[in-house]
């Protein structure tokens, strides 16, 4: 009978944790308080329920933990160090998640089917996607304003920055095509969600996330689909379908204006020979020339300050860049409190030449563990964050946080798993 009852208690809280890991991946579509309350309530239900198997998970995958701690850290010390220490502590705030999520995973993790929870998000990302396409075509309708089915206004319900939200929509394409085989008649309905998830792409209009996903879709489709005419039908569809999409004014006008580069700007330390800019000029500049400028205005100030060591702090770094933007005409009101748009630089000059390399650390180690494992999905994930990193700071907001953390975690738990369920296997034979 005690047995009975151990078993009995055992599966509950097997169904508890496959619960509290579905309810994370389940809200990270959603808006950005849902979102976090899910975190922290695993969070939480691990520490009082799972204390032992997470250190015995810990010791199995300590990197797990130890990387992102570390950065977390590295963060903490930089905002304290810094002279608004209020303004880096927000970002500590932000932050938080580089703790909180691995140790929900790694608690979560021993009766973890991976391919269940990546499908669960791929069908929450759908739904989420759905309800975004009703309300804006409400919200068109009512308003007659075209514009509210792109970008912005698009992801705008949840309170999402629609590049974070395309992330979540190409990486549940690549989990549907991977897992549910589409060239076969018996998943149409599957097709039909990757149709939606593709179109939300498109109306999240990310030029960088809309160039790579069109890459790397094309490839998987290729590799998933047996030779034959299913494959050379399903490219060539998606390729009808990219072609049709583009002829829409809305996208079209996005990628030609935001790839024009017609600039001649070189930042300096003397203010009477900096180029400033009027209004018309910072009227007509493009999404590719805005990055070029603040990275390069960023970029030689940090040097230019020497601040090479320990950057300008996490607190600071923000007050710098504005008195910088305003020396080129560019601030106040225009670009003022505008990040770097590049989270390479924005970690550069944050926090400095030591935490840049460890950033950079990071972010080998779970490539180097994909590659390893040839996770097809995390190598997939990976390629889109980290050429994402080029153009955004996506650790200044908390939904880039979330997403980079928990897939990185996810996904280098799941592959530090299989490599030490190999190495016994190997030992045992």
């Amino acid at each position: 009978m005690k047995a009975i009852i151990n078993n009995i208690k055992g599966l509950n809280k097997r169904r508890l944790d496959c619960l509290m890991l579905y309810a994370i991946v389940a809200t990270i579509p959603f808006t950005i308080s849902l979102g976090n309350l899910a975190i922290i309530l695993a969070f939480v239900y691990v520490l009082f329920t799972s204390k032992k198997e997470f250190l015995k998970q810990l010791k199995k995958y300590p990197r797990a933990l130890g990387l992102p701690l570390i950065y977390f850290l590295l963060i903490l010390i930089s905002a304290l160090f810094s002279n608004d220490i209020k303004t880096g502590m927000k970002l500590v705030d932000k932050s938080l998640f580089f703790l909180l999520i691995p140790v929900s995973l790694i608690g979560l993790s021993k009766q973890v089917d991976y391919k269940k929870v990546l499908l669960f998000f791929a069908k929450s990302t759908f739904i989420a996607t759905i309800i975004l396409l009703l309300y804006s075509t409400f919200i068109t309708i009512k308003t007659g304003e075209i514009d509210r089915l792109f970008f912005h206004s698009f992801t705008q319900l949840f309170d999402q920055h629609p590049v974070y939200f395309s992330i979540y929509q190409a990486l549940s394409v690549f989990v549907l095509v991977k897992y549910k085989h589409i060239g076969t008649t018996a998943n149409r309905l599957y097709l039909s969600m990757i149709a939606f998830l593709v179109l939300g792409i498109f109306l999240s209009a990310s030029k960088i996330i809309i160039s790579i996903f069109c890459v790397l879709f094309t490839y998987q489709l290729i590799k998933e689909i047996k030779k034959g005419p299913k494959r050379y039908l399903s490219i060539t569809a998606f390729l009808g379908v990219i072609i049709i999409l583009f002829t829409i004014p809305k996208l079209k006008t996005r990628f030609i204006e935001g790839f024009e580069y017609d600039l001649n700007f070189s930042p300096t330390n003397e203010v009477a020979k900096a180029t400033v800019f009027n209004y018309e000029d910072k009227h007509l500049i493009s999404d590719i020339e805005i990055r070029y400028i603040f990275n390069s205005i960023g970029l030689y100030h940090f040097f230019d300050d020497n601040k090479i060591l320990f950057g300008y702090g996490t607190g600071d770094v923000q007050d710098y860049l504005d008195l910088y933007y305003m020396q080129y005409g560019l601030a106040p009101n225009w670009y003022e409190g505008y990040n770097i748009h590049n989270q390479y630089f924005q970690v550069l000059l944050s926090s400095g030449f030591f935490v840049f390399l460890f950033f950079l650390y990071y972010i080998f180690y779970n490539v180097k563990q994909a590659l390893r494992r040839r996770d097809e999905l995390s190598l997939f994930f990976l390629i889109i964050v980290l050429l994402v990193f080029f153009v955004e700071s996506v650790l200044m907001r908390n939904k880039g946080v979330v997403v980079f953390v928990f897939f990185t975690s996810f996904f280098l738990i799941k592959n530090l798993k299989h490599e030490d369920s190999y190495t016994r296997n190997t030992r045992n034979s």
